[in-house]
């Protein structure tokens, strides 16, 4: 299953309407200039693996 996630937080979403209704309810973006990003036949590459949430903490305790 592919997952998209917002461009601009660490939220994801199933689909690609969930993400631009999120990016215009949350973030208050304007829709026209989402039709740019989403535009007809242009697709949004989806994240499909999840990040290792364990990867960021290893870092910090690292430096």
């Amino acid at each position: 299953m592919a997952v998209h996630q917002c461009p601009r937080c660490e939220l994801r979403f199933r689909d690609e309407p969930e993400v631009r209704a999120h990016l215009v309810d949350d973030h208050k973006v304007d829709p026209e200039q989402l039709e740019h990003h989403y535009r007809p036949g242009r697709t949004v590459r989806p994240h499909r693996d999840v990040p290792d949430p364990t990867a960021d903490s290893d870092r910090r305790r690292r430096g």
